[in-house]
């Protein structure tokens, strides 16, 4: 007896230790991270607290780079730093938030009314995230499946980056929203709607939800943007003026007059060159900035949340129209949450092949105590 439990126990151990070895193997293949598309991108990570049921969504985020601050106010404000447009929409320089309001108004006027549930809801969002860098999207698991059966999307996910799959994701998720009013048509001709919803802020995550979040940074050009806008404070009166002569030229067919017009017109010009010049320099000063530090004129960097890659997502898109206020990096919370069953790999066979072993003879001599 001595003897057969000697060999039992001696098979069971090789059994063990192939298992083990095995396990090992394939646990060094899957930990080796392919190299990236994006290594000559420049990144910059932000921090988010990860959804928890009964506790407040994140409201703002915490970047990890000095140089840049949550959410792209400013940079809003500078690409709509224009002289003549600051002076024809507002008669001044308007505040950053003013100046989103103007776009939203603009927005709203020109969208069909079957979609203004929607985006009313989609521009209050975008609105916070361009303050304060972050909102948050909520949907159910179930979302998925319908727009699965649907077959208007996949479960594919471990060929790609998950980020390359959410940003099509969220566009449907969002698109087919019965909150808003929406649905999308399947490939069997039916109508299929989801739950997802932008949160407002102050909102408490829900057992039971999965979270996405829009997220962006912008770099700081809080002191170079100051100077700017001092330029164009400096070139309203001229914007006025201007605006004044070209309306007499526009309402007179006197010669005459329109030449002591035209007189008066280049006399202004010259009086406001250095104003003018120095609005130009500062521009272009700031453009620079922008693209040296960021790589594009757009001033906002490639972000990672707590480490990990995030996509990108430019618009929303409807009737195959495009939406855009923002663009930000998608952050999908949820997407770990999916329980995804991939089929098993040959290493995996192997394990549970000598598993199965091991559980048999466990079984067979249970008898033995050893």
């Amino acid at each position: 007896m001595k003897t057969l439990k000697k060999t039992v126990s001696l098979f069971l151990s090789a059994i063990m230790i192939l298992s083990v070895s095995a396990f090992v193997i394939a646990n060094a293949d899957d930990n080796t991270d392919p190299p990236s598309d994006y290594e000559s991108e420049s990144f910059v990570n932000v921090r988010i607290n990860p959804p928890v049921a009964g506790e407040k969504a994140d409201e703002t985020i915490i970047v990890d780079d000095e140089r840049y601050i949550p959410g792209s106010y400013d940079i809003r404000l500078f690409w709509g730093l224009y002289p003549s447009d600051c002076y024809d929409s507002f008669g001044r320089v308007p505040e950053p938030e003013e100046y989103i309001d103007k776009i939203i108004e603009e927005r709203m006027a020109e969208t069909d009314s079957k979609y203004t549930a929607f985006f009313s809801a989609y521009y209050q969002a975008a609105k916070h995230m361009i303050k304060n860098g972050i909102i948050w999207v909520e949907y159910e698991y179930e979302d998925w499946n319908k727009l699965v059966r649907a077959g208007l999307t996949y479960y594919c996910i471990d060929d790609n980056p998950p980020f390359y799959f959410t940003q099509d994701f969220v566009d449907l998720l969002l698109r087919s929203s019965e909150v808003y009013g929406l649905s999308v048509t399947g490939d069997d001709g039916k109508e299929y709607s989801t739950s997802t919803r932008f949160m407002q802020p102050g909102e408490t995550f829900k057992e039971g939800k999965l979270y996405i979040c829009f997220c962006n940074a912008s770099l700081d050009i809080s002191d170079e943007l100051s100077v700017l806008i001092e330029n164009v404070n400096d070139l309203m009166p001229y914007e006025e003026r201007w605006n004044e002569i070209n309306e007499k030229l526009d309402n007179t067919s006197d010669e005459e007059e329109k030449s002591e017009l035209y007189s008066q017109r280049d006399a202004l010009e010259e009086e406001y060159k250095n104003e003018n010049h120095e609005y130009l320099i500062n521009n272009y000063k700031l453009n620079n900035r922008l693209y040296k530090e960021t790589g594009d004129g757009y001033g906002m960097p490639w972000l990672t949340v707590n480490g990990e890659d995030t996509g990108f997502i430019y618009n929303i898109w409807l009737d195959n129209k495009e939406y855009s206020l923002f663009s930000a990096r998608v952050y999908d919370f949820g997407i770990n949450e999916l329980k995804i069953e991939e089929p098993p790999t040959f290493l995996d066979r192997i394990i549970d092949f000598f598993n199965s072993i091991i559980d048999f003879f466990k079984n067979l001599f249970s008898f033995i105590k050893f």
